[in-house]
């Protein structure tokens, strides 16, 4: 996939180095003592070196209201809700009501916010570690209000990506970010015989499967099958192949920089 220039894609790093893996059974549940919700780590603080972060948090049966979310000293965060209902409230502006694949991002620091939780909600969380400004491809930032996107199904575009018989619905991350970060969510319309064939990318990228499940075989790897609330991190240039996908197969999928190819290779032997 060709979007910009070849100048224009290596402008920004693409941060993921490594390979992460972060299945939801059995997962290592922990109480976030600032924000009283649980949470799992999705692994992508290993897999990028600790400049980024992103974890899997629930209220667990108890309504919850915290401001310990998208840290605002951070030049990053996003935030997507996986079910239930999450209200977001920023000074100086109206409330906000996000409700599940609703979701909202922040580029540049910002001011401290509430979120009020319904005792059946869960959310995804990605943040830019404090010192990762530079890495992430600027020295100066301003401060950053949040940005909502709104689950629609008239923004899923066919074919909006590498893939031909995906649907994909941009979250708005990448204009906010200036390309550096993108963040989709894609659904299959059917299933494929064959998958999608061996291939790697040029950006760095997390997945987070939101619903019915993917086979997943990655160079030097166990073979996997991901299932809802399954988490991987894949580096620039990791060979990998999704032989099989339910026809209901949704994703969320972080790319980082928005700009990269997709490239065809050979089945390992």
């Amino acid at each position: 996939m060709t979007t910009q220039t070849e100048a224009t894609k290596s402008a920004f790093p693409p941060i993921v180095s490594g390979f992460g893996y972060s299945p939801i059974a059995p997962a290592l549940w922990q109480l976030d003592p600032e924000s009283q919700l649980s949470y799992r780590n999705l692994s992508l603080d290993h897999a990028s070196a600790d400049v980024l972060k992103s974890r899997h948090l629930r209220a667990a049966g108890v309504m919850t209201t915290t401001s310990a979310l998208g840290d605002a000293r951070s030049s990053f965060a996003f935030l997507f809700v996986l079910s239930g209902k999450v209200v977001l409230q920023e000074a100086g502006r109206d409330a906000v009501s996000l409700n599940a694949l609703d979701s909202v991002c922040r580029y540049g620091s910002g001011p401290d916010v509430t979120w009020q939780l319904s005792h059946d909600a869960e959310v995804v969380e990605m943040v830019a570690a404090l010192p990762a400004a530079a890495t992430l491809g600027f020295t100066a930032l301003a401060p950053g209000q949040w940005q909502i996107n709104l689950d629609d199904e008239s923004i899923y575009t066919l074919g909006e990506g590498p893939r031909k018989y995906f649907k994909y619905r941009d979250l708005g991350v990448a204009a906010a970010t200036g390309r550096r970060i993108h963040i989709h969510v894609v659904r299959s319309i059917k299933a494929i015989d064959g998958g999608t064939g061996w291939h790697s990318h040029s950006m760095g990228q997390l997945f987070y499967v939101l619903r019915g499940w993917a086979d997943l075989a990655v160079q030097h790897q166990p073979w996997v099958r991901m299932f809802a609330g399954d988490a991987m991190c894949l580096a620039p240039g990791m060979e990998h192949n999704v032989p099989g996908f339910t026809a209901d197969y949704l994703v969320l999928e972080m790319c980082i920089p928005a700009d990269y190819d997709t490239v065809d290779s050979a089945p390992p032997v």
